[in-house]
């Protein structure tokens, strides 16, 4: 359609797609402010709520104290309780009215908070708990009254917290009203609550006259308290709402105004109690007078509600002017963007006048020149790009008519030149494959290079990370730690490309047991398929061998690409590792295997699909099946090329099936060799399974294959339901035919009714009591391990599972065991050591030579090893190396082998040598390069270093090197 359409409409289509962000930006940001419109509005809503509440507390805290006085023989003040008890009364009505109003936006409503089961939060529970206090008052005595009350009031400053949540009050990421929020939501009902304590238990000892010791010691530790962790934070946080009371959305100048009094007067009762209670300590109670004491202690929290009621105040004035300074912008922003689409529709107006007019008389002008008449000329003379492509055109028919008289003479000599060029393309060729040749003479030093720096951002952005940061630091590091591992893994496949291009790269022929290798891969990977929402299932059939002769880590690095791709390609869906062998040939009545085994793998996904003309491409280097495509989802296009070369060097072949939109499955084959004495058949447990019934309940379709196989293969008896309800009406069936089933193996997240909820019907259900549920989970969330336990789950795994531990946690449930050893779920599958290294109590103190010419991996390692025992001296070249060496009493050497003046391999010579000559045992030397290829480690060992290690350097490794040559020495 775009090609038959006019300039002229085109240019106009230019114009509207110019405007078209304009009016997607005002929609962005109207929308924006609208929502900090919202937030405030819900945070005022919040601070509304909190004014019944605060007049009910402090109204609850004084009956508090006059039922103490009363309950303990004060009977003249029994007017002054009950008049408090009708003021509580009108605390709860108006309480009531504002929950009608906005309790239901606040989540507090009856209604709202029974379906989350947070009924302690509503204000008919308040009401009803009053209600108890209040009829059973008289039957109480003075310290169950004080108990009584004192769990009313933590009720009354849950609701009051629970309010500041939901109302956004304490994510509000502004600092005058965050500290506000302190003060209202936490110090002062901290603050008055602690007062009433203190009140009441002063009035009591009081009443003896006299102090014994462990009384004035309480007394001491409350005016410390009162002092240090109520007055001081109330203070602190109010003067800081002071001190921010500049931000330019809630700028509030009562504050400055009310707040300060209020505080000043607070500060001065505060105070004024406490002096009370010292001088009650230093006079042992001789010098106070009970009413005294209580005077002083009910001003103090008279003054503390004061505050409180003044802060909510100016809470609400903040909030208000924000809200009306955000809905100022709404209207600027709505302005400006009206003239700006204004004026650019005027200018794209006189630009499109401006170039349709020449354009039309250029193609007038060419359509003459194709009919064959190159005499024309164009009449249009300018300045800008239209004058010169007019210009341009003119030039061009000129020479269109000496080309044509030159093309004979051309075609004559065209065979000459043809043999000319071939001669040429043959230099050039061998010239490309010299210049391949040196390519990987370049990569490995540029490695080196590369690697050099690299070990000082990486190591460095880790012991950042292990630091104390803000949210927005710890951000910041991950950004960089994610970006360096992502260098070094780019590094790493160059490196690796280059390696296998240049016939350098070995394979490894070493025992692999291939369970471990797969299963315990997909138990790493399936940390990123959760993330994304994502099944990944792994499946080694039965009868595959698994004790095999390889290389463990080039398998594990072709599966880590494949399913890294499928991960990273797929939206929604799952991820399948399946892995199965060729049917195995017997030989003879010892039933030797015929070697070679040849594996068949296939990890198949749901996500995006490769058009079919882009099948091939994927495994070129640098290819992606769109340009587009790193931009989305990153990636260099080597990790499919280093898989394919991978494969074939193990008598492979990999291959592609796709369809656009519905998914891909990456297979490939290899050649490995069984171990003599490899075991066909699967070990299986002790406890006989056969025969024992168990029902799978999983949404997911390749769940219940791979679980129903699995469980088939020990001569399990399987059933499948795809849904909770359709497991619960199986159960309930089997109960009713005298069949029930012994154990349930039950998924934890699935469509209508979720696991967890199966689990509750099994609970409450009396005859499927008997039942063993084990739980299996992509998504290991917070609280679902509890959760699980109260349910009596008796297992809670995370897929994939392996196919050993479901074997284990199935025997362990037939023979009655409660496996107590492990946690509940397996979320502590990867540890969570902060570094992986030794403590200090593992470890003795060393002398440690480090040689580096690099001042920043000199640092690295000095930080490292800050913490340790160890001490640290520094050499900055092979030459003082040698000299420290030689002079001192060395446990371990860190020697970078690329050095000026003299580099690690002479020095380590010379270091050898030096203890040769003298009898002396040899000190361990661990080399530090950024060399990577196999030849530069074993060029390190020539030279007499005991290790090897390639930059960047990890802490982990490093201290796992030096404590595995520490114990050696011991």
């Amino acid at each position: 359609m775009l090609e038959n359409m006019k300039i002229g409409k085109k240019l106009a289509m230019i114009g509207v797609a110019f405007s078209l962000p304009i009016v997607v930006l005002l929609f962005l940001t109207i929308k924006g402010i609208n929502y900090d419109i919202g937030f405030n509005q819900l945070e005022k809503y919040g601070n509304k709520y909190q004014r019944p509440l605060e007049r009910l507390l402090e109204h609850i805290s004084q009956h508090r104290l006059l039922s103490h006085r009363v309950l303990s023989g004060n009977n003249q003040i029994k007017g002054m309780l009950s008049k408090k008890e009708a003021e509580i009364e009108g605390d709860f009505k108006a309480l009531s009215d504002v929950d009608k109003e906005i309790g239901e936006v606040l989540q507090v409503t009856d209604e709202g908070l029974a379906k989350r089961k947070r009924g302690h939060y509503r204000v008919g529970t308040l009401k009803k708990e009053w209600e108890e206090l209040k009829s059973g008052l008289s039957s109480l005595k003075p310290e169950e009254s004080d108990a009584r009350h004192r769990h009313l009031i933590g009720d009354i400053r849950t609701m009051i917290t629970h309010i500041g949540d939901t109302s956004n009050l304490i994510l509000d990421p502004d600092l005058d009203t965050y500290y506000m929020m302190d003060v209202t939501l936490l110090a002062l009902p901290q603050t008055q609550d602690r007062l009433q304590e203190i009140v009441a238990y002063g009035e009591d000892v009081l009443k003896k006259g006299k102090l014994d010791i462990k009384e004035s010691i309480q007394f001491s530790g409350y005016a410390a308290i009162l002092k240090q962790f109520d007055i001081d934070r109330v203070n602190a946080s109010a003067r800081t709402a002071l001190n921010e009371d500049q931000n330019f959305l809630g700028i509030s100048p009562s504050l400055h105004q009310n707040l300060p009094p209020a505080l000043k007067g607070y500060n001065i009762a505060a105070e004024e109690f406490i002096k009370n209670l010292k001088q009650l300590v230093d006079s042992e109670g001789k010098e106070i007078k009970p009413e005294q004491y209580i005077i002083a202690g009910e001003k103090a929290i008279e003054e503390a509600f004061r505050l409180w009621d003044v802060s909510i105040g100016e809470m609400d004035k903040l909030l208000e002017a924000r809200i009306a300074n955000y809905k100022q912008y709404r209207a600027i922003a709505l302005f400006l963007t009206l003239l700006a689409i204004a004026i650019s529709s005027v200018l794209v107006f006189f630009i499109i006048m401006d170039i349709v007019k020449p354009l039309k008389d250029i193609c007038s002008t060419a359509l003459k020149v194709r009919d064959g008449d190159l005499s024309t000329q164009t009449d249009v003379r300018r300045n800008d790009e239209i004058g010169i492509l007019a210009a341009s055109f003119n030039d061009m028919v000129g020479k269109l008519k000496g080309s044509r008289e030159n093309l004979e003479d051309y075609s004559r000599n065209l065979e000459q030149k043809v043999e000319g060029r071939t001669a040429e393309l043959k230099i050039a060729k061998e010239e490309a494959e010299s210049a391949n040749r040196a390519k990987s003479e370049f990569l490995a030093s540029m490695s080196h290079e590369i690697r050099t720096p690299m070990n000082a951002i990486i190591g460095m952005s880790d012991l950042l990370w292990d630091t104390e940061l803000t949210s927005e630091q710890r951000q910041y590091v991950h950004v960089f730690r994610s970006a360096g591992e992502n260098l070094l893994n780019l590094i790493n496949d160059i490196l690796d490309l280059s390696k296998v291009e240049a016939g350098q790269l070995t394979l490894e022929t070493i025992d692999l047991d291939l369970r471990e290798v797969v299963e315990k891969l997909c138990e790493v990977m399936a940390i990123r398929a959760h993330q994304k929402g994502l099944e990944l299932a792994c499946y080694i059939m039965p009868g595959v061998p698994t004790d095999l002769i390889g290389d463990p880590l080039r398998i594990r690095q072709i599966l880590v690409n494949l399913i890294g791709n499928a991960i990273k390609f797929t939206e929604k869906g799952e991820v399948v590792v399946t892995v199965k062998s060729e049917e195995l040939r017997m030989k003879n009545e010892k039933q030797d295997i015929e070697l070679p085994l040849t594996l068949n793998f296939s990890v198949k996904d749901t996500g995006i699909g490769i058009p079919p003309e882009k099948v091939n491409a994927v495994f070129e280097s640098f290819t992606q099946v769109d340009s587009s495509t790193t931009r989305k989802y990153g990636g260099t296009g080597l990790g499919l090329t280093i898989s394919k070369r991978l494969v074939e060097m193990m008598g492979g072949r990999i291959w592609i099936e796709s369809k656009l939109g519905e998914g891909t499955t990456f297979y490939f084959m290899v050649k490995l060799g069984i171990q003599s004495s490899a075991k066909l058949q699967l070990r299986l447990s002790e406890v006989d399974m056969r025969g024992l019934k168990v029902l799978v309940v999983d949404d997911n379709v390749t769940n219940r294959i791979i679980l129903k196989e699995m469980l088939s293969e020990w001569g399990v008896l399987v059933t499948e339901a795809e849904g909770g309800e359709e497991g619960l009406s199986e159960l309930r069936r089997a109960r009713d035919a005298g069949e029930p089933y012994k154990l349930m193996l039950l998924d934890c997240r699935m469509p209508g009714m979720d696991g967890f909820q199966v689990a509750e019907h099994i609970k409450n259900d009396s005859n499927l009591a008997g039942m063993t549920v084990m739980m299996l989970t992509s998504d290991n969330r917070e609280g679902h391990t509890k959760r699980a336990k109260e349910l009596g789950i008796a297992k809670y795994m995370v897929k994939p599972v392996k196919k050993s531990e479901l074997m284990d946690a199935i025997a362990l449930a037939i023979a009655g065991k409660k496996a107590a050893a492990q946690s509940v779920g397996q979320a502590s599958r990867l540890s969570d050591s902060r570094d992986g290294c030794p403590t200090l109590e593992d470890i003795r103190s060393l002398n440690i030579l480090l040689v580096d010419d690099s001042r920043d991996n000199r640092l690295l390692i000095e930080s490292y090893l800050k913490k340790t025992l160890h001490k640290i001296d520094i050499a900055e070249n092979g030459e003082m190396a040698v000299e420290k060496f030689m002079s001192g009493e060395y446990n371990i050497v860190l020697m970078d082998m690329q050095m000026p003046v003299m580099d690690g391999y002479t020095a380590t010579r010379i270091i050898r040598k030096w203890e040769v000559e003298r009898g002396a045992e040899s000190t361990p030397i661990i080399a530090l390069t950024a060399y990577a290829l196999k030849e530069d480690e074993q060029k390190s060992l020539d030279a007499g270093c005991t290790s090897h290690l390639t930059k960047p350097i990890k802490k982990a490794k490093l201290m796992e090197t030096i404590q595995e040559y520490a114990k050696n020495k011991t």
